[in-house]
């Protein structure tokens, strides 16, 4: 069983991401890199402080569009998902890994503006006269209920 553990991380985008295809579905690859910075005040120069922690981070599905038609390398982000522990083999050494599996990914609004566009919804079939006035009760086979989601119900006869 593999171990997942919630967590959010706040980094930047240390390469575009890297959108693909498996078995019909959609996922981007991102690596996202936290930097612990200071400000010195005898400088008056933000630094790195400490080795930056690197985050392979996978999305799924539409998000994994959103993020590889939004985001670039450089990009401040904050990503929440689970994190996976993973073991594999590589050069005839067993290694360890972790990879973030993310259900959110945004754009950090910390130092930067944003402007949101809605992902453009499927057009929904119109109904017809007929289909309003048959009762649910006769009706066969998939038909569109009207409710505030318009969702297609199986209603037997």
């Amino acid at each position: 069983m593999a171990v997942k553990v919630p967590i959010t991380v706040e980094g930047n985008l240390g390469k575009d991401p890297e959108l693909g295809e498996k078995d019909g579905r959609p996922y981007a690859r991102l690596l996202v890199v936290e930097n612990d910075r200071r400000f010195n005040d005898q400088t008056k120069e933000w630094e790195d402080v400490g080795e930056p922690i690197f985050h392979n981070t996978v999305v799924f599905g539409r998000l994994a569009e959103n993020v590889k038609a939004s985001l670039r390398e450089g990009n401040a982000v904050v990503v929440s998902g689970d994190l996976h522990f993973t073991s594999y083999e590589k050069d005839g050494q067993r290694r360890q890994g972790t990879q973030i599996v993310a259900s959110t990914v945004a754009p950090s609004l910390k130092f930067a503006t944003a402007q949101v566009q809605p992902n453009a919804k499927a057009q929904k079939p119109a109904l017809s006269a007929e289909a309003w006035s048959t009762p649910a009760a006769e009706a066969t086979g998939p038909v569109a209920v009207p409710d505030a989601g318009w969702e297609v119900a199986n209603i037997p006869r």
